[in-house]
Order: C-alpha cells, then sequence, then structure tokens
C-alpha cells in the first residue's frame, strides 16, 4: 500500500482522496484491535476526550442526526458530525458546526493517519476505509 505512494510532503487533495477511497480493497477484518492500537499511536486515544452519539439502524439516521445536531448547537455546544455517504462532495461528510472540512485540513489528517494505518495494515486485512476516516475525524478543525 505504501510503496505506490509519492512522499507525503507534495499530498494533493486529489491523492488523499484517493488514498481514502483505495484502503477498502484490503477489506474489514472484525474486531477492535487495530482501531484501538490506531487510537493509541495517536496520542493515547484521543476518543476520549470528548463525548458522542453514535447513530445508528436502517433509516432516519440523517434526519436524526440533523435533528441532534441543530438541538445541540442551540445550546452552544461545539458539533462535530461525520456521516456517510456524502451529500455532494467528500468534505460534506465531516463537519464541525456546520463547517465542512477544508481541502488543506483533509490533508493533513491524511498525511498523519496514512503512515500509521499502514503500519497497522500490515497485519492483514487492513483497516477500511471508513475507519481511518473516522479517525482523522478527531483533529478536523
Amino acid at each position: 500500500m505504501g510503496g505506490a505512494w509519492k512522499k507525503d510532503v507534495g499530498l494533493t487533495y486529489e491523492e488523499a482522496l484517493q488514498w481514502i477511497h483505495s484502503v477498502g480493497r484490503f477489506g474489514i477484518r472484525p474486531g477492535l484491535e487495530r482501531m484501538n492500537a490506531l487510537m493509541e499511536r495517536l496520542g493515547g486515544n484521543p476518543h476520549h476526550q470528548f463525548k458522542c452519539i453514535h447513530i445508528a439502524g436502517t433509516n432516519g439516521k440523517g434526519s436524526t442526526a440533523a435533528f441532534i445536531t441543530s438541538v445541540l448547537r442551540t445550546a452552544d455546544y461545539r458539533v462535530g458530525l461525520y456521516t456517510s455517504p456524502y451529500l455532494e462532495m467528500f468534505n460534506n461528510r465531516i463537519s464541525i458546526d456546520g463547517r465542512d472540512i477544508i481541502p488543506e485540513k483533509l490533508v493533513e489528517n491524511v498525511k498523519l493517519i496514512r503512515p500509521l494505518v499502514e503500519e497497522l495494515s500490515r497485519i492483514p486485512p487492513g483497516l477500511g476505509a471508513a475507519h481511518r476516516i473516522r479517525s482523522g475525524y478527531l483533529d478536523c478543525f
């Protein structure tokens, strides 16, 4: 996975998206061991530093997320939102307080996460793309 990529120094937004979309080909392995290892490598489990609401189910996730986001923002909470699939462009997936992640920040997060994911992907099969993005979401803005 890592050998085909240019050095991250000149990584473009398009290359970052290409990498994000390419990592799913390695499959998904049940369990949280590699995700826990990734979070630890990102600085001691940064996901423990904030509260979250996980919305699951078959129908209504988008409208439920929009409703909860609206209520929390009205109450002056800082609200991050990760949705899938995106609406118009990939950046729509990740937002903080209603602002989509900017391309430069997405690239910055891929630069941070890619070496760690590639290290962990050597334990076959590699992590799925969605998990990589969610971990990048922790430092979007």
